[in-house]
C-alpha cells in the first residue's frame, strides 16, 4: 500500500544524505570539487585601483576614496574584482594632488602637483601668473617657502594633471 508520509520522509532523508555527502566532498576537495580553492586568494596589485583617477573615471565617488587621518591624506584602495580578499586597502598619499597653503597674512592658497606623487606644486595668487613651491611631503612647505603651513586637500582630478599653458617657474 502506498503511503505519502513514508514517501516524503524517504525523500527528505535522501536529500539530507546527499547534502551531507556533497558538503563532505566539498570540504575535502574530492570528486567534482578537486579544483575549487580552499580559501579566497589575497588580492594582488592587479586587483586594485592603484590610482584614484582610475577609480573616479570608472564611476566611483571621491567620498568612498579619500579621507584625512591625522593630517595625512589616505586612499582606500577599492578592488577591481570581487574574486579576492583585500589585505591592506588603505594607502597614505605622501604628495597629494592638491594642497591648501597658508600665507603669513592668513590668505589660503591652493597648490596643484606638477607631476604624479611629486613634492612640487604650482599656485597662483592672481589667476594668471603661476609660481612654483617645493614641499617636504604631505604638503609641508619646504625651507624658504612663502607659506607658513600646508595641508592636504580632499580633491582629485580624474585626469592626472592638466597644467595651465602659462605655467612659469
Amino acid at each position: 500500500m502506498w503511503s505519502w508520509a513514508t514517501f516524503l520522509t524517504g525523500l527528505f532523508l535522501g536529500m539530507l544524505a546527499m547534502l551531507i555527502v556533497g558538503w563532505v566532498a566539498f570540504q575535502t576537495r574530492t570528486f567534482v570539487f578537486t579544483y575549487c580553492p580552499a580559501q579566497v586568494p589575497a588580492c594582488g596589485l592587479q586587483d586594485y585601483f592603484n590610482d584614484p583617477g582610475q577609480y573616479l573615471a570608472s564611476g566611483g565617488s571621491l567620498q568612498d576614496l579619500l579621507f584625512l587621518d591625522r593630517g595625512a591624506l589616505r586612499f582606500r584602495r577599492p578592488t577591481t574584482s570581487s574574486q579576492c580578499s583585500p589585505e591592506s586597502p588603505t594607502v597614505t598619499i605622501d604628495n597629494p594632488q592638491f594642497c591648501n597653503f597658508l600665507r603669513p597674512d592668513g590668505t589660503p592658497v591652493e597648490g596643484k602637483s606638477v607631476s604624479f606623487n611629486a613634492p612640487d606644486y604650482i599656485y597662483t595668487l592672481d589667476g594668471s601668473n603661476y609660481r612654483h613651491i617645493e614641499t617636504l611631503g604631505n604638503c609641508t612647505p619646504g625651507p624658504g617657502s612663502p607659506f607658513l603651513s600646508g595641508s592636504p586637500s580632499l580633491k582629485w582630478e580624474r585626469d592626472r594633471l592638466r597644467l595651465p599653458a602659462s605655467q612659469t617657474s
